[in-house]
């Protein structure tokens, strides 16, 4: 999968960060839907944008270890098929069985950098990953 452009998003209310992993830069409308839905998978970022999938770190469930993927929720969402959403995979695993590292402040308008290695799925519905993504931290809005 060729990840072009990532577009990171923090909801910190919930808190979570989310990577969106696309294939081209993001027009400003497709930013700001990225910054607003409630259903990252939902955001329509154009013909075949979302090639990649997504990756996120959910810390709804320990919020004062925000920033530590270890104690976060992974959620994995990868589209397998160029430009046409063929399949779909994804799991959420919990973050101290995912080989993730994150480095920077998780605020907005910080830089961040997240580096994982690892896999989901079986058989022919399996994703391997292999992430080293670096983005400016965008705020979700209402």
């Amino acid at each position: 999968m060729n990840v072009s452009s990532v577009l990171v998003v923090l909801d910190p209310e919930k808190p979570k960060l989310t990577f969106y992993l696309l294939s081209a830069e993001p027009t400003p409308k497709e930013v700001a839907k990225a910054q607003s839905v409630d259903n990252e998978t939902s955001v329509n970022f154009g013909d075949g944008l979302l090639d990649s999938g997504l990756f996120q770190l959910d810390w709804s469930s320990d919020q004062r270890s925000i920033a530590d993927p270890s104690k976060a929720n992974v959620w994995i969402y990868s589209i397998i098929g160029p430009g046409v959403r063929k399949s779909q995979v994804q799991d959420t695993k919990p973050g101290r069985s995912v080989e993730a590292t994150l480095t920077g402040a998780v605020k907005a308008g910080s830089e961040v950098s997240l580096t994982s290695k690892g896999s989901v799925g079986s058989g022919e519905s399996l994703v391997g990953w292999d992430l080293h993504l670096k983005g400016t931290v965008l705020s979700k809005t209402k």
